[in-house]
């Protein structure tokens, strides 16, 4: 998957014991509602913000995964969604 609001996926597997695993990309980031409310967010750039969720969510369900965490980085990227799981 290749979104730049979608954290990257670099390996997946099952371990000895048969458990599954994902390495991931490490975004920080803090809850999207902190964050707009932090920086005084006006509901336009609220607004904005959400729309750029909902892209990365159309993303990753047409790859059948659903996000399961959603974080705000505080990165170089504006948005990042991590905790993918295929269901």
């Amino acid at each position: 998957m290749d979104h730049p609001g979608i954290a990257k996926v670099f390996d997946a597997g099952v371990d000895d014991r048969g458990r599954p695993y994902f390495v991931m990309e490490y975004v920080a980031g803090t809850p999207i509602t902190r964050f707009a409310d932090d920086h005084k967010l006006s509901l336009s750039k609220r607004l904005e913000l959400f729309t750029q969720v909902c892209d990365a969510i159309a993303h990753a369900h047409t790859k059948a995964i659903i996000i399961a965490i959603l974080s705000r980085a505080t990165s170089s990227r504006a948005l990042s969604m991590a905790d993918l799981s295929r269901r």
